[in-house]
């Protein structure tokens, strides 16, 4: 009886003490990939390990060095520790929207919005790499130039070794207004491109034509089949009323032809401000498990989303569809700081790693009791986002919006969706404008070494630092009883 009781009493002490213990992580030493001293800009950054040769890393962002915006390029050889860094020019003299993906074999492709401020014309470019970042052939263009302006280019390319494997994908938001959700295919490795495919058309109602929305991605599954996700909308065409959605359409035959666009889930953010008058999106973004485990095929979406329908608190959360993007789940939520405290979570970045770990970054509000400065945050699930692990600071120095250099006003709301809980639609002035911390940020992975890149303001002015780290094998966050709550001690075992 009294062996049991110890056992008992030890027990409740490493419960009660476990959440101390997981988050007694180190933070992993922080490094700076641009390497000047300018004031200007650096942000919106993507990263990618080489799965040949994991201590080659390949970076990119927008970078104002110039005084304008090009294209910033870091390369390590060492895992990170070091970086070698240079501008990367396009076709035309501004480019903006970096990403950078990779293949099985260690290609990069890094691939860009290239705009023409003459024009005005824009083009989405694309550069290979088959030397680690160190050089890059191309630009080469994926649609040719029209009386359009090309956005928010994501991309994907097929390792899942099927019939499309090598495939490279980019879909894009095609403006003027309404605006569509565009696709294009390459299966050369990115030197040429197939016509272009409209995956999302315009939308008519009785009031007229409506925009697809914006933040388009695509996202390759185990069988080869191409989803493309987007922010938009479900719209009532008599009464000319919508509803915030994540839009969705699927390709089974390598990006071919595709299903008719439909809504994959509802949602309540579109487009919103967080402390610190940081712009936040309600965008899509993840990743598919090709790694033949046991939760191969199951696509992850993560993004940005209201604490509940009567708060303008944020947080991180999961979607996650096991049918192949027929039905989704009901969301997750990724961080795990105290409910009701109003500490925003934003802008998160998920992938999974080839053995079916999913990972996310996201910045976070918590460190900060003003709710202003703000961190890079990391969790990732090792069971098919039934549980995630305690969440993981990164970022050694807290960054404050108030190193964010811009002024502007802005009325609100946006477009024709009122993104605001209770239709309060305020006016604000943003001194200084936040926003200009851009809308994503990076992670990769190779097995459990893992590579993260975000925007930092610790000198003064936006600049890339990257953290990296071994995926911590933390048990899954646990839940406590509430306080005051008890049950009856027993001395039997069961």
């Amino acid at each position: 009886m009294h062996v049991f009781r110890l056992i008992a009493i030890t027990l409740l002490a490493v419960i009660l003490l476990a959440p101390t213990l997981l988050t007694a992580q180190p933070i992993p030493p922080n490094v700076r990939l641009n390497t000047d001293t300018s004031p200007f800009l650096q942000n919106e950054e993507q990263i990618w390990i080489n799965l040949t040769d994991s201590l080659n890393i390949v970076a990119d962002w927008r970078d104002w060095r110039l005084g304008f915006r090009r294209i910033g390029v870091g390369f390590s050889t060492d895992g990170g520790a070091t970086w070698f860094d240079y501008l990367s020019g396009g076709r035309f003299d501004r480019q903006s929207d970096p990403c950078m993906v990779g293949d099985q074999h260690g290609v990069f492709y890094m691939n860009m919005l290239d705009y023409n401020s003459a024009g005005p014309e824009s083009q989405i470019s694309v550069f290979r790499s088959t030397n680690g970042g160190m050089g890059w052939t191309g630009p080469f263009a994926v649609a040719p130039l029209g009386p359009y302006f090309e956005d928010k280019q994501f991309t994907a390319v097929d390792r899942t070794g099927g019939p499309y494997d090598g495939n490279y994908y980019v879909s894009w938001t095609r403006f003027p207004n309404p605006d569509r959700m565009i696709f294009a295919r390459s299966t050369d490795g990115g030197v040429t491109f197939d016509d272009t495919i409209t995956v999302g058309p315009v939308i008519p109602t009785a009031c007229g034509i409506r925009d697809q929305g914006q933040f388009s991605i695509p996202i390759i599954n185990s069988d080869g089949s191409v989803h493309v996700l987007w922010q938009g909308a479900e719209w009532d065409s008599a009464a000319c009323t919508g509803v915030r959605a994540i839009r969705r359409a699927r390709s089974t035959d390598g990006g071919v032809t595709f299903t008719r666009d439909s809504v994959a889930f509802y949602t309540s953010l579109g487009y919103w401000d967080v402390d610190g008058s940081i712009d936040v999106y309600g965008m899509p973004n993840g990743d598919a498990d090709i790694s033949g485990g046991p939760y191969d095929g199951t696509i992850y979406i993560a993004r940005t989303e209201f604490a509940s329908p009567s708060t303008f608190e944020t947080n991180v959360v999961l979607h996650k569809s096991t049918d192949n993007g027929l039905t989704w789940d009901d969301t997750v939520t990724i961080n795990d700081d105290p409910p009701d405290q109003n500490i925003d979570q934003f802008h998160p970045w998920l992938i999974v790693n080839e053995d079916g770990t999913i990972l996310v970054v996201f910045y976070d509000q918590r460190q900060d009791p003003s709710h202003w400065l703000f961190d890079c945050y990391f969790s990732a699930s090792y069971d098919g986002a039934e549980t995630f692990i305690t969440n993981y600071r990164l970022s050694s120095v807290s960054s404050s919006p108030s190193s964010l250099a811009s002024v502007r006003s802005k009325e609100m709301p946006r477009n024709d969706l009122d993104p605001y809980p209770g239709g309060v639609s305020p006016t604000a002035t943003l001194t200084p404008m936040a926003g200009a911390i851009a809308e994503y940020i990076g992670v990769h992975a190779k097995h459990d070494y893992a590579v993260a890149v975000w925007t930092d303001t610790r000198d003064g002015t936006q600049d890339v630092y990257s953290a990296r780290f071994d995926i911590p094998f933390l048990k899954p966050r646990l839940y406590l009883p509430e306080d005051g709550f008890s049950t009856a001690s027993s001395t039997t075992p069961p």
